[in-house]
């Protein structure tokens, strides 16, 4: 079997075909806004903007952006941490929950759908598939940073 080509194939259907149906998750997702709220919520407390570099694998400078459009949404709010003067902690606002949380719902109601149309073998199957390349990869990145 020929691993590369098929590599290929996937790439350039991956590379084109989902631009076209999702153009706006993609912006929206790229700018990291649903990553940096749903990492919030899901933290259930404040954390600095070092934390969400490190927590996302996401350049200080990409965070410093996006929590700046955030902010302006009135997603997010900056506080001075009690202890630690110098520290400034991000928190999410009940806006930025509500919105977060929608975002959540949606995603799941397109999901369900798309589940639904494949039909259960192949849903399952799906599932299967996206767990083992995620186990894959995880593991590939393990064993990279052992060699680094």
């Amino acid at each position: 079997m020929d691993y590369r080509k098929l590599a290929e194939e996937l790439f350039e259907y991956l590379r084109f075909k989902p631009k076209r149906l999702i153009e706006n998750q993609i912006t929206e997702a790229t700018r990291g806004e649903i990553e940096i709220l749903t990492y919030l919520q899901d933290s259930k407390k404040e954390v600095t903007s070092g934390e969400l570099s490190t927590g996302l694998k996401k350049t200080t400078a990409r965070i410093a952006n996006t929590l700046n459009t955030l902010e302006k949404k009135g997603f997010i709010i900056r506080i001075q941490d009690k202890n630690d003067r110098r520290k400034i902690l991000v928190q999410i606002t009940p806006e930025g929950i509500r919105y977060e949380e929608g975002r959540r719902r949606e995603a799941l109601k397109n999901l369900t759908c798309l589940l639904e149309a494949m039909g259960e073998h192949d849903a399952k199957e799906h599932l299967r598939l996206v767990k083992k390349i995620h186990n894959i990869m995880e593991l590939q990145l393990l064993n990279k940073n052992k060699k680094e």
